[in-house]
């Protein structure tokens, strides 16, 4: 059968709260904007009356939804701040060298860089030969205040003997 997403949260908040948890709450891959709104407006509604709650909710993603204005995601930090709690995000992206993405959008995360505790970007067999002029792109053009928050990581799977001599190229140049 399918999995009632809505049903699920409200079981695991009611769990939470009857518990009287007060762990950081994680959120991953909510990229449907539909799916991020339920998700924190029902946090919100629900632990406002809980008694415990969580220093900081953590939002795992690409970031799309920081730049779609159907998020309403200012008013949501604002919200959950007046019950203190902080939401912070752990944003995946690689860069322009690699991603499809406009300045203006790097730009736009960039205005959410005091909730933004990491970026991670993606080392991976496919995009290792666009690394060299990306890299470049987070020296010389992206906002600095992302790039400081920038890793990079590497996914172990697929590599071959080219991949891996560009791997070595990137690393020393």
């Amino acid at each position: 059968g399918e999995i009632d997403f809505n049903k699920n949260l409200n079981i695991c908040l009611d769990w939470y709260i009857n518990n009287q948890c007060q762990c950081d709450i994680n959120i991953i891959g909510q990229d449907d904007i539909d799916f991020f709104n339920y998700t924190l407006e029902t946090l919100y509604a629900r632990l406002s009356a809980a008694d415990l709650k969580p220093h900081t909710v953590w939002i795992c993603s690409n970031g799309k939804f920081l730049t779609n204005p159907q998020s309403h995601i200012n008013d949501i930090i604002k919200q959950f701040r007046q019950i203190n709690i902080d939401i912070k995000f752990r944003l995946y992206f690689n860069g322009q060298g690699i991603d499809e993405y406009s300045d203006d959008w790097y730009n736009q995360i960039d205005n959410y860089i005091d909730n933004i505790e990491s970026i991670i970007a993606y080392i991976t067999p496919d995009n290792i030969s666009k690394w060299m002029v990306n890299y470049l792109w987070w020296l010389t053009e992206a906002p600095a205040t992302l790039f400081d928050k920038m890793t990079i990581k590497e996914k172990n799977y697929g590599w071959t003997e080219q991949t891996i001599e560009i791997y070595q190229q990137f690393y020393t140049f």
